[in-house]
């Protein structure tokens, strides 16, 4: 099965589509079979970028020094010019670095391409597919673009819902975050698709099933035992928007049901610190709990 020919065949009179290659999900206004092979043309040569290991050490070198003079202007209410400038600067070096980031994903993800032709189909958003598009919630989005900023957008739904459904789910841009932009659009799924992983065994079944099975006491006893071993550790996939490191999984003191116990939170995330990153993904369906489970261990709930 080609990509560029079969798989997309289908699709080509879509105006806007979502293509999903594990964790990457990229726009593409114009038929995708065309913007795949674009893309692959335009990274047919691996970037000779730095190693994504340099570069998070940068971003958290630059976090630190960034938090120590935002901690000084609270306590001294003001910075001194010098002071100034180093903030200035250290918030360029941080943009520069997320483009580096994007760079290096995008190229990791039309690797995949090639590699997984084989396991990928495409999945038409039905509410039967909810679970999938819940999968999603709060991954990286490189390619999603917001068109008031430039910046990279992620699926979100909206806060206080007591369960996710399709016709709440929308594009937020990740500079929401850091306070520079606010625009959101609605996710439409009769003219969004998704080209999905073969392989993710909750991508198999359809929603009422999904929901059936994680009822069941020993699946969520088992889910929740699997995902407190992960306390605190980084998940591929996720990234705050604001200091670019991975979230990681925290658990609720309090909680009142199994989809109420875990969410993921910038690791500079301290309560109600004043000097608390606020940024976080709630966890508030299987198939999240799934994504998750799959980035950590490389297998859902199920």
């Amino acid at each position: 099965m080609s990509i560029v020919s079969d798989i997309f065949s289908a699709v080509e009179s879509v105006c806007e589509c979502v293509f999903a290659v594990g964790h990457f999900l990229c726009n593409a206004a114009k038929k995708v079979s065309q913007y795949v092979k674009g893309l692959s043309e335009e990274y047919r040569a691996p970037i000779k970028g730095r190693d994504s290991r340099e570069v998070m050490n940068d971003v958290s070198r630059a976090n630190d020094e960034i938090a120590d003079l935002q901690r000084k202007k609270n306590r001294d209410r003001s910075l001194n010019s010098r002071d100034e400038d180093r903030l200035h600067e250290l918030n360029q070096r941080r943009s520069q670095l997320r483009k580096e980031k994007w760079e290096s994903r995008t190229q990791k993800a039309v690797n995949e391409i090639r590699k997984r032709e084989s396991d990928l189909s495409e999945v038409l958003i039905t509410p039967d597919h909810t679970h999938i598009l819940q999968y999603h919630i709060g991954l990286d989005a490189a390619g999603k673009k917001c068109l008031r900023c430039g910046k990279d957008m992620i699926l979100q739904f909206p806060q206080g819902l007591l369960s996710i459904r399709q016709e709440g789910l929308f594009w937020g841009c990740t500079g929401y975050f850091g306070g520079s932009c606010t625009y959101t659009e609605q996710f439409i799924a009769t003219s969004d698709c998704l080209v999905t992983p073969d392989k993710v065994e909750e991508f198999t079944i359809d929603q009422n099933t999904l929901a059936t099975l994680y009822a069941n006491s020993r699946i969520q006893a088992g889910a929740a035992r699997r995902l407190s071993e992960h306390r605190r550790e980084a998940v591929d996939g996720y990234e705050c928007p604001v200091h670019l490191e991975s979230l990681v999984v925290r658990e609720k003191h309090d909680f009142v049901g199994a989809l109420d116990q875990f969410f993921l939170a910038c690791p500079r995330w301290k309560g109600d610190s004043p000097e608390s990153c606020r940024y976080k993904v709630k966890l508030k369906s299987p198939a999240q709990l799934a994504a998750v489970l799959n980035a950590s261990e490389g297998r859902g709930i199920l």
